[in-house]
């Protein structure tokens, strides 16, 4: 009963690395990343991360259980920073920073 799965030195990193939870959701995602992530699924995913979170902080569950739960959070960890990171990309196509200060890019007719 041993888990043989590699560890990475940036677990929070953009690689294509997977791991088993979430493998799914990072391929879809990943097949469509030129277009904006669904927001309800980033709602989804960071509240299911936050639940994650206390049930590892709780301590009452196995070590298997919690290496699980632990691939999951870097899965969903994973997809909210491609969400986030997509939402920055939309909307840096509007604004620029001049001077310190956040402006309105001039908009090409």
């Amino acid at each position: 009963m041993g888990y043989n799965a590699p560890m990475t030195a940036d677990l929070f990193s953009d690689s294509e690395e997977h791991t088993m939870a979430g493998d799914k959701r990072e391929k879809d995602a990943s097949a469509t990343s030129s277009e904006p992530a669904d927001q309800s699924g980033f709602e989804e995913d960071f509240a299911r991360l936050e639940q994650v979170i206390e049930e590892m902080e709780r301590g009452e569950l196995p070590l298997e259980e919690l290496l699980v739960r632990f691939e999951e959070g870097v899965g969903l960890v994973k997809n909210c920073r491609r969400f986030l990171k997509q939402a920055q990309t939309r909307i840096e196509r509007f604004v620029e920073v001049k001077d310190g200060q956040w402006v309105l890019k001039e908009l090409d007719e």
